[in-house]
């Protein structure tokens, strides 16, 4: 017995593929069952994997993909999520909260950059900088926690903290 056969034969599957309001009435739905009831989707959502799969295509505008990461991040759907930031990057390259979605999700799913640690850490550098010089204080905090810079103010100057004596030490 699995949900997908279960929907197949009610004659729910397969499914038409969702607008930006279907996507946001998900999320909303979503959102208010694991913080009001704790639910967190393992299998439920695994025939509608396809559909949602295919919406991160849609034309979403900025605030829509904030909405769908910030909920599939909430609900641990990494592979999803991965999918609406690399989506999200192809129409706002480099944007530091989506910057962050997707690195935190390929974390989740066990895909590190393959290029290396410090491959990997070039574009959380960059997209940190640009948090802070952009005041999203939020996505600057939370790409400092990934970096391990959590005990710093996300203002803070990295080079007060180091160990090295260089020149912007003295």
């Amino acid at each position: 017995f699995s949900p997908a056969s279960l929907l197949k034969q009610a004659g729910l599957l397969p499914l038409p593929p969702p607008d930006r309001g279907d996507l946001l009435a998900f999320c909303r739905v979503l959102r208010t069952q694991v913080e009001e009831e704790g639910f967190k989707p393992r299998t439920a959502w695994q025939p509608f994997q396809t559909t949602l799969r295919k919406a991160a295509g849609l034309p979403l505008d900025m605030g829509d993909f904030e909405t769908v990461c910030e909920t599939l991040r909430l609900v641990g759907l990494a592979q999803l999520r991965l999918d609406y930031a690399n989506a999200a990057l192809k129409r706002w390259p480099a944007k530091p909260l989506f910057v962050f979605h997707q690195y935190e999700a390929k974390e989740a799913l066990g895909k590190p950059d393959r290029r290396g640690f410090w491959m990997m850490r070039h574009p959380l550098d960059n997209a940190l900088d640009q948090a802070r010089a952009e005041g999203d204080q939020r996505t600057a905090h939370r790409i400092g926690e990934m970096l391990g810079l959590g005990h710093l103010k996300v203002e803070d100057d990295f080079d007060d903290y180091d160990d090295f004596d260089d020149e912007d030490d003295e």
